[in-house]
């Protein structure tokens, strides 16, 4: 199940903190009981890759981890890091293979304080 949410929900007028959580390991009913948690904790969220999600949050990474932790059990592994909370310090480069407009989150959400999602001086690979 990959969605990209590219709208803020109502709860939060301010722009949250972002994280990256990356899993390995996990089934396909703990990647959807992930998916369901992202989706209702998140202020906003992108999830192209199987098991990465770049989420908009106001909770810190622990907070996250001891939401999250309970969904794995014995099996899987997660590895949750936040993102610097300046969007000038944000950078951004990408080599996947989705649609175009999936990426469109990253301009309107991840820097939207300004500056580039995309490093305009690196070669994609």
């Amino acid at each position: 199940m990959h969605k990209s949410n590219r709208f803020r929900n109502d709860r939060s007028p301010m722009p949250g903190k972002f994280i990256v959580v990356i899993t390995e390991g996990i089934d396909t009913t703990q990647r959807n009981l992930l998916q369901i948690a992202v989706t209702k904790k998140a202020i906003s969220w992108w999830h192209e890759m199987l098991d990465v999600w770049l989420v908009e949050t106001d909770e810190s990474p622990v907070a996250w981890r001891k939401h999250l932790i309970l969904l794995f059990g014995t099996g899987g592994s997660l590895l949750i890091l936040q993102l610097p909370d300046r969007a000038l310090q944000r950078k951004v480069a990408f080599s996947i293979r989705v649609p175009r407009s999936s990426l469109a989150w990253f301009d309107e959400v991840y820097s939207k304080e300004g500056g580039s999602s995309a490093d305009e001086d690196e070669p994609p690979f």
